[in-house]
This record gives C-alpha cells, structure tokens and sequence, in this order.
C-alpha cells in the first residue's frame, strides 16, 4: 500500500477511512492518536519524520506535549495513578471497537487481546499484551507503556 500519511497530508484512502470513521460519531480524548491508530491499523503505511519541524503541542497550558526534565515526568506518573491514561484508552478502545470493521484481521485480533488484556490478572495480561502489536517508540514510553500495564492502568 502506499504511504497514506506524507508531509503533504491525507491521502486519498486515509481522508476516506478517517470519513468513515467520523460518521460513526467516535468520540476520543486525542484525535491525533485515534487516527494513528485507526489508519496504521487499517494497514496505512505512517512516516515518521526524525526532525521536527512543528512544535507541536509545546506550549505551556498544553496536556500533553513532550516529557522533558523532571516534573514533566513525575506530572505523567501521576496522572498515570490517577488513571488519567486508562480513561483516555476507555475512550480510544470503545471507538477502535466500533469500527473495528475497518481494520485488518490481524489489528481487530489484536484489538481484542488488549480489550480481554484489560479485565485478566497479571500474567495473562502480560501474555495477551505482549502478543499484540501494542509498541511504543522510545525506551522511555517502552518502559512506562509496561509499567502503566503492570499496574492495570493502560
């Protein structure tokens, strides 16, 4: 498949997949994460650029944003307890799950590990997260990623 997300934009098949999509009426907390996910999970190819060219989200009433520096990081460990991230993926699964339709056998398996991950005890968890495509792309978001799935807050 060709690149569906480029420097330009959409293409055409990402524009109509995310269409499709929005007439669902999903409603998520980070739009930006769905549709990576819902378009890398239809089988979209997604490029990344290593050099930012957009600071994105960086400004200081900002809630997300880039981590940098201490109390940034201790900020999202506590919102991490407070289970801050594990309603944002209430949301996030419950809009994958209604267009799962969407996305390819492999990505709806996976969507289903995660979902049945988030109701099993610790070691089976651990198993079904570990056999999806769940990843992360920093050792840093590696490490909270298990951390916030160890704890039973992702």
């Amino acid at each position: 498949m060709r690149p569906i997300l480029s420097a330009d934009g959409f293409n055409t098949a990402a524009l109509t997949l995310v269409q499709q999509a929005i007439r669902r009426g999903i409603t998520v907390p980070v739009y930006d994460w769905f549709l990576y996910q819902l378009i890398s999970g239809a089988g979209g190819v997604i490029l990344f650029d290593r050099e930012p060219a957009v600071l994105y989200r960086q400004h200081h009433t900002n809630a997300i944003g880039a981590a940098r520096g201490f109390r940034p990081r201790l900020w999202r460990l506590m919102q991490m307890a407070r289970g801050r991230y594990r309603h944002w993926n209430d949301a996030n699964l419950t809009a994958l799950t209604q267009v799962k339709d969407l996305l390819s056998s492999a990505h709806q398996t996976d969507l289903q590990r995660v979902c049945k991950a988030r109701s099993c005890h610790l070691v089976p968890r651990l198993r079904l997260l570990w056999r999806s495509r769940i990843r992360r792309f920093s050792i840093e978001g590696f490490l909270a990623l298990w951390i916030s799935i160890t704890f039973n807050q992702f």
